[in-house]
């Protein structure tokens, strides 16, 4: 024995019954800014991944890759080599967006870095380093990339540091949440 369909009319006037019973009760809807709906859930993704459980503290690598890295500059003279962070690099990352802050260095300034202890060393250079008061090396990009250190707070997100064995505030965030972050940070 065949199952029994219900006929076509008897669905099309149940679709009907369904769609006016839909419209016939009154509704109250909230309506949210969609900037201030993105800014929250951009927010949320930097919170999740700064968040205590979550910290994350990637080694010095040869290829950026899917954290939020700087370059690491060296320093040479004589066969020896220094390592440098610069903080153009780091001003850099917050795309000119005053909700998004960098604490850790500003426009040119340098802070000198230790990738075989993971160390920063020595305090802020205001300017471009050299390698002594008689030489000053040559500085160059050699390729080096170290992760950056993202804390969240009441006041956006920013830039509290590199991933370094003596700080572990905050924590290195993807790529992809700190692009979404600061595209939607006015």
């Amino acid at each position: 024995m065949e199952p029994s369909n219900p006929a076509p009319e008897a669905q099309r006037s149940a679709r009907r019954r369904l769609v006016r019973g839909a419209f016939a009760a009154p509704a109250v809807l909230a309506l949210y800014s969609g900037s201030a709906a993105a800014m929250a859930s951009n927010l949320r993704c930097v919170n999740n991944q700064v968040d205590a459980g979550r910290k994350v503290f990637p080694a010095p690598v040869a290829t950026p890759d899917r954290f939020v890295r700087v370059r690491l500059w060296s320093l040479r003279h004589n066969g020896k080599v220094r390592w440098f962070l610069r903080g153009n690099d780091f001003d850099a990352l917050t795309l000119d967006r005053t909700s998004v802050y960098n604490d850790f260095l500003g426009l040119g300034e340098w802070r000198e870095f230790d990738p075989a202890t993971q160390r920063l060393v020595d305090a802020k250079l205001g300017t471009q380093p050299r390698w002594s008061s008689t030489h000053a090396g040559t500085l160059a990009h050699d390729g080096a990339w170290v992760a950056v250190r993202i804390d969240a707070s009441s006041q956006g997100a920013g830039i509290v540091g590199v991933v370094d064995n003596t700080n572990f505030t905050g924590s290195a965030v993807s790529g992809l949440c700190w692009a979404s972050f600061v595209t939607a940070a006015r």
